[in-house]
């Protein structure tokens, strides 16, 4: 969570079931560990994912902490959804290109593909084996 403006900061308590008035000053650097154990005694009561769903559609600036299976999962699905779109994250994108993959090293290496990309980064190959037979990837 970050919800440092007060908009966001409103959204959070509510989030959680606090009333805005039982909590230490915001801003005050000494009422921080009062505050942090307030959140934590609260963020204790769910389950990560009753979380998710409570702050889902809410902008609270919270979001699920993933393990990194989780995040790897989330991170090739959005790869490969975006390669097949024609959205570009890259703004000076060659013209010629009408796909751009990511890339790892020299960019002026070839592309790679993503499993070329994730081994490349250091990702287990034996992790990806297992996102395969999940579908995660082609």
């Amino acid at each position: 969570m970050g919800a440092i403006e007060a908009k966001f900061y409103e959204e959070l308590l509510h989030g959680l079931g606090i009333n805005g008035s039982e909590m230490p000053v915001q801003f005050e650097r000494e009422s921080w560990p009062a505050t942090k154990e307030i959140f934590a005694a609260k963020f204790r009561e769910k389950t990560r994912d009753e979380w998710t769903e409570i702050f889902e559609g809410v902008d609270a600036c919270v979001t699920p902490v993933l393990t990194p299976r989780e995040a790897l999962v989330t991170a090739t699905t959005r790869l490969a959804t975006c390669s097949r779109s024609t959205a570009t994250f890259n703004p000076s994108r060659r013209r010629d290109s009408p796909r751009r993959r990511v890339r790892s090293g020299d960019p002026r290496e070839r592309p790679l593909g993503t499993r070329e990309g994730l081994l490349r980064w250091g990702v287990d190959p034996t992790h990806l084996e297992a996102l395969r037979a999940e579908g995660a990837f082609g």
